[in-house]
């Protein structure tokens, strides 16, 4: 996954724009416990996601570490919950041609 988040702030960079990554530290019991009632919901644009599906993507994902963090912009403004508890620019945030790349931590059962 650090090989994406590389290769869309080298194309965001090449555009002149700047590229901010917000990083969000969630347990992966949290992240199960989200992803259930998004699931029984059933909002419209939701992908279902099954808990061992969620245990593989955890597997897979890459925190970013110091030196990959010092590669982005600092944030302007932290992402916050929408309404629908998704994340979404912050309210007042700058409305200036940026990539956010906003990630989350699987932590520890």
């Amino acid at each position: 996954m650090r090989d994406e988040r590389d290769q869309k702030r080298l194309v965001a960079r090449a555009l002149g724009v700047t590229v901010e990554l917000q990083y969000l530290d969630v347990p992966l019991d949290e992240l199960h416990r989200r992803i259930a009632k998004r699931t029984t919901e059933g909002a419209w644009g939701s992908y279902p996601m099954t808990p061992e599906q969620l245990d593989g993507c955890a597997t897979l994902f890459q925190p970013p570490d110091a030196s990959e963090l010092a590669l982005f912009d600092a944030p302007t403004k932290l992402a916050e919950p929408s309404i629908d508890g998704s994340l979404g620019p912050a309210i007042g945030a700058p409305q200036t041609a940026s990539l956010i790349v906003t990630i989350g931590h699987f932590g520890h059962r």
